[in-house]
């Protein structure tokens, strides 16, 4: 049977003890051992990376409007109702 004066008293004994400090830690920990049943126990290992500079081509939009392109319509039909 459940002591609901026990557990008051223990509830009670953590609002007298606890800190923001302590149930912050403590909310972390939870979070990081949710993460560990996921993924596992391991290590966590960084990834070398590269700098490279990318250089993409676009072609201005005025030309694309001023295409011979006779199939192009400007204006898509679900604002042509609008």
């Amino acid at each position: 049977m459940l002591d609901l004066n026990a557990l008051q008293a223990k509830i009670d004994n953590l609002w007298e003890t606890e800190t923001s400090d302590s149930l912050s830690n403590w909310l972390f920990q939870k979070r990081l051992s949710d993460i560990n049943t996921i993924i596992g126990d391991g290590e966590f290992v960084s990834i070398p990376t590269k700098n490279a500079q990318a250089t993409f081509e676009v072609e201005p939009i005025q030309q694309r409007f001023d295409s011979e392109d006779t199939d192009f319509d400007p204006i898509p039909p679900h604002r042509q109702a609008a």
